[in-house]
Formats: C-alpha cells, structure tokens, sequence
C-alpha cells in the first residue's frame, strides 16, 4: 500500500525577538546584560566586565556617548598600561552635545544589583592635552539621576583628583585625593558598598596602596547606580574655561562582583603588599571624629595670575616678587583626603586669617574655579609664619587635626 504522507508543521525554534527603542533621556540607557566575548575574555569568574582594548573592537554590547567625531574615541597603541593597545577619550569645547552634555563616555555597567561592587581601570593623563584648567571635569561617575549632580563622582580640578560624595544635594562634600600625575599610568581600585545609610563604604587604591576609606552614605535614595567612566564636562555645556581640549587614555577597565578581592581588580594580581582589610575611616565629612594627625601634606605656593604652582613652600624658605615674576601669590594646603576644613594663620609684616571649606583650600580663597585671586589680596615684602589646621566638619567644626607651620621670607 502506498503510504501518503502529510505535511506536518514543525515547532517553532526557540528564539527571542529583537527590537529596540529610543529614549528621550540618553543617559538613562543602560548597556546590555550580556557582555562581548572580547571585552570579557580576559575576566575571571568575578568579573561582571572587563576591557582591555585588546580586541578588534572595544565596549561591544556597551551603551557609548560620544559625538559624531574620529576622535572622541580611538583605539590606541601608545601609551599603554597592560598589552598591546588602550583606549584613547577626546572631549573639545566644540564638540556636539551627547545627552544634553558635552561629554566623551561610556555606561561601563549597569545598575549594581547587590550593594557590594568592585571598580577598576588604569588612567593616563598627557601633559600635552592636559592641562590644568580652572573648571573640573567628571572622569568616572556612578550614575543615578538626570535631574542633578551624582551622589558619587570622580573629577578632576586644577590638576587634582577629587571625588565627591554624599547621600542628598545638601550632603554633597569633595574630598582631595591628591594631584594628578601626567605623562604616567596611574591603577585605581575602588570597592563600593553602593548605600544610602550609614553602612556606606567607599576604598580607594592607587598604584596598590591605599589612599581613603570613606564611611556613610554615597548614594541616593533612589534605584542602584550605573558606572561611567569617559569625559564629561558640565562647563562646556553653555560656557568655556582655561582650556579647550581634554584628551584621556584609559586601560584595563573592569568591573566586580561581591566576591571580588583588590587581588583581581588589581593588574599587579597577587603580586601586591596591599592588605585590604577594612582600615579606620579615612577623614570625611560624614565621620567628623576619624581625622587624622597628617591630614595637611604640605603647602604649595600659587601664582595666583596665572592660577600655576611655583613651589613647595618649605620652612625658612626666602624668595622674591621679582624671581617669581609676580606679586599676586596665595597658599594651598595639599591635603591626602577627607578633610572638611582647613584654617589659615599668617602672621608677620602682614596678617591674614581664613577658613578655607572647599578645595581647593587656600589662604585668600577661590571662586570654586580654581581662581586663586579671588581674594584680591597682596603681601608686602617681609618675614611671615604660616599655619594651617586641618577640620573634620566645615567652617572649622568637628575634630581638629595637627597643624603645620611654615616660616618663609618675601624680597621685592
């Protein structure tokens, strides 16, 4: 018998349908859950991304904000931190704004699900596309809202490394990590406890050692931070400042989970020295009783004309307005971190006192810019000390630190 065989209709293959949408609000994009074999190759088991820019192509599956330029990002082959190639960032003041800013960056990871989270990459700044400028520039931002500054960021202003962090807009402080350095990679490590509350934790390594702990609140009440890393400056967006051109590299950029350890976030591995274990609070706004003797590094003297460091003051040091070029001068203290305060004590052939709440922290003050004549104030030609006192809390509140003392000599 002939058998007759009927068309039968086959099961549907199992499958997703894709589709996409587009948002008014680009910064609230959030990259792809699933990472890109080349930007995670590399990763360990406790690796929720990783780039090395040693792939064909980089942030694959990433959620980038760069203007329709060449420039803003390439891929590059000198300098590098690790392997053969590192990622090149380039923001102009003319570039075309991204998301309602003028900004050159990536959403590295979305919103954190559990609280513990680990953050690192590598950073090189040019001194021939970086220069110190008076307005500041965020570098890396954990992202949450659209409507105002981020609880926590990265920024850098008149060469110095600041994060700023706090739990509401009223809460907000900066907190001096120290100065950049040019021409150098620089490796940073940063564990999170992402909270609201007081079991807020921030740790910051540089180059393996560790240079904040930072206890309370760094986010806001709302969902679970993105993190960004890139340029991104505010200033540009309706204005201009000192310059016109930032150009940042970056290397092995990676995120981590709760089980992460500083031995895998770090490229130094296992090699390190560095405990991690939970040290006392650094000096922050938040814990005005954890201040430290050795908050205040030393004292940098400032041609305040140019807005440029001159020197290191040191004790007994003798200059002259006519060696240094100029008589505008002002005094910064450079602080190692966490300090609310700092109050200024001159004495000699004139006095002068001030207390100093923001960096950069300076004797006449700034505008917030990095202004250093703001004050408009000279020194006459004579023999001074100079004092300045560190604070945990604002307005010299809060838990006092040790001084330092500098005595110093102007000729004309």
């Amino acid at each position: 018998m002939k058998l007759r065989f009927r068309n039968m209709m086959l099961p549907m293959l199992a499958g997703a349908l894709a589709f996409s949408c587009e948002k008014k609000e680009m910064e609230e994009l959030s990259p792809s859950a699933a990472l890109s074999a080349e930007a995670s190759q590399n990763a360990t088991a406790n690796h929720i991304f990783e780039e090395t820019f040693e792939g064909s192509k980089a942030f694959s599956g990433r959620h980038t904000q760069f203007a329709s330029t060449s420039y803003s990002f390439q891929m590059a082959t000198n300098p590098v931190f690790r392997g053969a190639k590192s990622g090149r960032f380039e923001l102009r003041s003319s570039d075309t704004q991204v998301a309602n800013g003028t900004r050159a960056e990536v959403i590295v990871a979305d919103p954190a699900t559990n609280k513990d989270r680990w953050y690192s990459f590598a950073a090189y700044f040019p001194a021939k596309d970086y220069a110190s400028d008076s307005g500041s520039e965020l570098i890396s931002q954990w992202w949450q809202t659209s409507s105002s500054t981020q609880a926590t960021s990265l920024r850098v202003r008149q060469d110095r490394l600041i994060l700023r962090t706090g739990n509401n807009a009223n809460s907000l402080k900066d907190i001096d990590l120290g100065q950049i350095t040019k021409d150098s990679w620089q490796e940073y490590v940063f564990h999170f406890i992402h909270s609201y509350g007081s079991d807020g934790l921030i740790e910051i390594w540089r180059n393996g050692t560790k240079i904040l702990t930072h206890k309370g609140g760094n986010m806001y009440d709302t969902k679970m931070p993105n993190w960004k890393i890139g340029i991104y400056r505010a200033s540009w967006n309706s204005g201009s400042t000192s310059t016109t051109k930032r150009v940042l590299y970056f290397d092995n950029i990676r995120v981590g989970n709760e089980r992460a350890s500083f031995n895998e976030m770090s490229s130094s591995g296992s090699n390190t020295t560095v405990s991690t274990q939970p040290t006392e609070p650094a000096p922050t706004p938040t814990d005005p009783s954890a201040i430290t003797s050795s908050q205040v590094a030393g004292i940098t003297l400032v041609n305040a004309s140019t807005e440029r460091d001159l020197m290191k003051l040191t004790n007994g040091a003798a200059f002259s307005f006519s060696a240094l070029g100029t008589t505008k001068l002002n005094f910064r203290a450079d602080l190692k971190s966490g300090v609310g305060s700092v109050k200024f004590d001159l004495k000699g052939a004139k006095s002068h006192s001030y207390i100093d709440n923001a960096a950069p922290h300076a004797l006449f003050g700034d505008d917030g810019r990095g202004n250093y004549y703001y004050g408009n104030l000279t020194l006459p030609a004579g023999n001074y000390t100079l004092t300045a006192t560190p604070y945990s809390g604002s307005k010299g509140t809060g838990t006092v630190g040790t001084p330092v003392t500098y005595s110093f000599s102007i000729k004309n």
